[in-house]
């Protein structure tokens, strides 16, 4: 972790950063430019970011361990935005910028006290096939905060919409088996839910793209750990926390009772919840007959489908865990795959 700060008095930095409304934490923003700018970083609408160079050409072989001589994420030929030209922050704890090579960039800042950038950094240290964890690329200390740096993917990862059931398949396989990762960890994520999904494509491609997940080294990833648990080995991965901060079509049903719950088991709930979003918003987009491939007459299979329901029953005990339910959806069989 870098520790180094240009002439910056952190001390001016309120505690109370992440209650600010994004208004009020532009002026903390500002403070942090020459740190920033010291790590070869540009915020997004600040002095030298149009005029920084573009991001290099070339697609990241392997999305979750670029060279630098790579973009962070896949484009089309002739992108129609090589930068992000717009950028609204969600929160006042973030914001995005470029790096020394012009690739777009993420950033999140939370207290030296959080968990959040430890889980993210003991979970990208591993290198496993089934890490789906967004990549980390440098933690910066700076008084009381930790700046995480990310690179910047898309949040439309279910768009484009499926348009064949092998492709919804792999999909759902890639979210599971982080999801088995995780588990395998200790770590129990407890806030996932369609916005904390991204994928390894830029945000300027056209709807109606027939066939886009097969047409690049498709990548989703995990974000967001603000609220997880790593539990140490062996020990029960049960807890019971605080109010639930994940949307309400995505919590899971046990956590109105705040008392002890698998958090493992949550997690599988609100993935399964996920994954069903996906497919009725998938079916109903192009039934509506929006700029999309037309629907594709394949049959998603009834295995698959079935899964999603044993994933978020009601009750915790009657789910499968990750591994099983990466076991189960193997065995899926769908046409024409």
């Amino acid at each position: 972790m870098h520790s180094q700060h240009a002439t910056v008095d952190f001390s001016l930095i309120p505690d109370n950063w992440a209650q600010l409304s994004i208004e009020q934490a532009k002026g903390v923003w500002d403070l942090c430019v020459p740190f920033l700018r010291q790590h070869g970083i540009i915020l997004f609408g600040y002095p030298g970011y149009r005029s920084a160079p573009l991001p290099p050409r070339s697609n990241p072989r392997d999305a979750f361990h670029p060279s630098n001589y790579e973009d962070f994420v896949n484009r089309l030929p002739s992108p129609m935005y090589p930068r992000v030209t717009i950028y609204t922050p969600y929160s006042a704890i973030t914001y995005a910028g470029i790096d020394a090579q012009g690739r777009n960039i993420f950033i999140k800042v939370v207290p030296q006290s959080s968990n959040e950038w430890r889980i993210i950094q003991y979970l990208s240290k591993i290198k496993h096939a089934w890490n789906h964890t967004i990549p980390l690329l440098s933690l910066l200390r700076a008084g009381k905060w930790v700046f995480i740096i990310q690179p910047l993917w898309d949040f439309g990862w279910d768009l484009p919409p499926c348009d064949t059931a092998g492709a919804r398949l792999r999909m759902a396989k890639q979210l599971i088996e982080g999801l088995c990762f995780m588990h395998m960890c200790g770590v129990a994520h407890n806030d996932i839910h369609d916005r904390n999904i991204l994928i390894n494509h830029d945000n300027s491609r056209p709807l109606s793209l027939v066939g886009f997940r097969d047409s690049f080294k498709c990548q989703l990833a995990f974000i967001d750990f603000e609220f997880s648990f790593r539990f140490p080995k062996g020990s029960r991965n049960s807890v019971a926390p605080a109010q639930c901060m994940t949307p309400p079509n995505f919590c899971p049903p046990e956590r109105v009772l705040h008392v002890p719950t698998d958090m493992f088991a949550g997690d599988v709930y609100s993935l399964g919840r996920v994954l069903q979003e996906e497919l009725q918003f998938s079916h109903s987009y192009l039934s509506a007959g929006n700029e999309c491939p037309p629907p594709n007459m394949e049959v998603t299979a009834p295995a698959y489908i079935a899964l999603l329901g044993r994933m978020t029953a009601a009750d915790p005990r009657d789910r499968p865990t990750a591994l099983e339910a990466l076991q189960i959806l193997n065995s899926c069989e769908v046409r024409n795959v």
